[in-house]
């Protein structure tokens, strides 16, 4: 019998094995010598300037709670550390999201499966550049384990931890609201297990959508015609990007596309998503009560995600507009639900589930590290050193802006090209305004 710190030293290995991974993925160079977009320009910039005040300032109109958590204790490091420690603190959440996945999802699943879906949400074959080693985007990874929070029972304190975390993604990611009929259900269900994750999820929907209701105006309300002009080639959009990116991966799912003219790739995804559809329609009723409900739930999920991120985007979600971030999540609902289906269906449905995951499986290996989700430069420490030595050439300079003596600042580029951090002299140099 395995003994308790055994399986403790086991997790913890697990753990750690998830985070290298995405620091792998990201590019071992890349992850400790990067910034990410939104990491420095937004976050990182704010946290220095404004300490624990930027913790609620809003960012694209809602509340990124976590990611400037994250990031409080990184700003009051010496900047030459600030690339490595926000990718490893991006890694290390992602890590624990997946950890969340496998000790949950163990209720419904076998030991083995739950491990492989938790380590499926690490090497997410549609995982793009934009989705890894980062703290901006950490919102998905939170919302993928919070599905499987609200599927599960948890009493005692087990419910309270759940009831925090889904509150904490719910004021890092205004998406969580397609999880609001999961949890009523579950409340109405169970009121002494699902009451207390509800409350945690309704209590943060309510902040964070309070604050989004502050800053929306009349002009960013979307009309009938709009939404119901873009939901047509959302699903197909959908089809391809969602249901084929899940089980070919972007790798094989791009060279498809390429390979095929746009009728074609779109019959195919069609013809794909119909065929796993039927099948799984076919032999659900042969399914246990009690996997076939979160199987669905996860499928509805993962549509309705999807969905409002075509609508609040309001655009056409082509592959050249629509990001990683937006099919990535919605994908490992559908992953989860194959899961329920392969290990609780009959064999005629756990064939075509299993040539999916096979496939998903190879897709995960030839993604692993390519040119598209690799972080490119530019490198933060050669930045760190041109900034520093640009402050030493206006050393004590001080510029007139309309008769007011202004610091200078200096930029330091950023990932991807374009972004930059900035900051003042002095604040680069305490003693800048010291004798040369």
């Amino acid at each position: 019998m395995e003994s308790t710190g055994s399986r403790r030293l086991i997790q913890w290995a697990v753990f750690l094995g998830w985070t290298s991974i995405v620091l792998a993925r990201t590019g071992w160079r890349a992850s400790f010598d990067t910034i990410w977009a939104e990491d420095g320009l937004i976050f990182l910039e704010q946290a220095r300037g404004e300490g624990i005040g930027a913790l609620f300032r809003p960012y694209n109109g809602y509340l990124h709670l976590v990611p400037r958590l994250a990031v409080m204790p990184i700003a009051e490091l010496p900047l030459a550390f600030a690339a490595g420690s926000m990718s490893v603190m991006a890694a290390l959440i992602a890590a624990g999201c997946a950890g969340i996945i496998w000790q949950t999802s163990r209720s419904r699943l076998p030991a083995a499966t739950s491990f492989a879906l938790a380590t499926y949400s690490i090497l997410l074959p549609t995982a793009g550049v934009e989705l890894l080693g980062n703290l901006t985007y950490l919102q998905w990874s939170m919302l993928a384990a919070s599905a499987w929070v609200l599927l599960v029972r948890s009493p005692g304190r087990a419910a309270w931890w759940g009831a925090a975390f889904l509150f904490a993604t719910c004021l890092s990611a205004p998406q969580a609201i397609v999880l609001l009929p999961l949890a009523l259900v579950q409340a109405a269900r169970q009121p002494k297990a699902g009451l207390l994750p509800a409350g945690g999820l309704l209590l943060g929907l309510a902040l964070q959508w309070g604050f989004i209701s502050a800053s929306l105006g009349v002009g960013n309300a979307h009309g009938f015609a709009s939404i119901s002009a873009i939901l047509g080639p959302a699903m197909e959009s959908f089809f391809g990007r969602v249901v084929l990116g899940t089980v070919l991966g972007d790798v094989f799912n791009a060279h498809f596309s390429s390979l095929l003219d746009s009728g074609t790739y779109l019959a195919l995804a069609q013809g794909t998503t119909g065929f796993l559809t039927l099948a799984f329609v076919w032999f659900a009723r042969r399914l246990r009560s009690d996997a076939l409900e979160p199987a669905l739930w996860l499928v509805a999920m993962s549509i309705g995600l999807f969905a409002f991120c075509v609508i609040a985007r309001d655009t056409i979600p082509g592959p050249g507009f629509f990001g990683a971030r937006y099919v990535a999540t919605s994908g490992f609902f559908l992953a989860s639900a194959g899961a329920l289906a392969l290990v609780h269906g009959t064999r005629g449905i756990r064939w075509p589930v299993a040539v999916a995951f096979g496939t998903a499986v190879l897709a995960c290996a030839v993604s692993f590290s390519t040119p598209g989700v690799l972080r490119q430069d530019p490198s933060w420490n050669q930045g760190l050193d041109a900034a520093q030595e640009q402050c030493e050439g206006m050393r004590g300079d001080l510029f007139l802006i309309d008769g007011v003596a202004v610091e200078p600042v200096v930029s330091i580029p950023i990932s991807p090209v374009g972004w930059s951090f900035q900051i003042k002299c002095s604040d680069l140099d305490p003693g800048w305004f010291g004798p040369t």
